[in-house]
């Protein structure tokens, strides 16, 4: 496992520095400079375009919306008489819920172009749903206790608990990479809430 984690970072390092490499590249062309000079009218017809592609699928997602918090009220309704109770069911409805709030604002700021606001608030909702799948699975009281004493708990917890589950129902004889599939995307979203230079020279 030790091996695999230091690959998969060394690949990230890799593909994160040749991604430098061609983005600076692409600045120092200025091809956007000379694009502009003969159309001045382009990056407004550009902005336009990307806008409404942005607000179709934005429509198709607001439309879920009333869907998703429905089943959250329900499993409040069900489940969860009281949001004090120190267990599974409502850490994992709290989570949930906190998670649908990141999702309403990510909405919000993608109407406005905010992307590198939206890439944080990703992180942060699948964190928080990576944390509600983590304590209803079994024997994951201790880090449900320390939660609830107001402890961080590390993704990485929840991604290797993720990883397991997935292999221990899978029939395939060769394990399937979960967690170097959710490391590698959470090492992306990293690279925002960081302010990494890789994520700047993308806004």
């Amino acid at each position: 496992m030790a091996n695999k984690k230091q690959e998969l970072k060394q690949k990230q390092a890799n593909e994160l520095a040749e991604r430098i490499t061609k983005r600076v590249q692409k600045i120092k062309e200025r091809r956007g400079h000379y694009a502009l000079l003969s159309d001045f009218g382009l990056p407004e017809r550009q902005k336009e375009l990307k806008k409404h592609a942005i607000q179709e699928n934005l429509k198709r997602f607001e439309s879920l919306l009333p869907k998703i918090k429905g089943l959250i009220k329900t499993i409040k309704e069900k489940y969860v008489p009281h949001i004090w109770e120190q267990n599974a069911i409502t850490a994992s409805y709290l989570l949930t819920s906190k998670a649908y709030g990141d999702l309403e604002t990510l909405i919000s700021f993608a109407k406005q172009g905010k992307n590198f606001e939206i890439i944080e608030l990703a992180r942060s909702g699948q964190e928080s749903l990576d944390l509600a799948f983590l304590f209803l699975e079994s024997n994951q009281e201790a880090n449900l206790a320390n939660w609830f004493r107001g402890e961080i708990i590390p993704n990485r917890v929840a991604r290797e608990a993720l990883h397991n589950a997935i292999n221990s129902q899978s029939s395939n004889l060769e394990s399937l990479p979960m967690y170097d599939v959710k490391t590698y995307i959470h090492g992306i979203y990293s690279l925002y809430t960081h302010s990494s230079y890789s994520a700047l020279l993308d806004t």
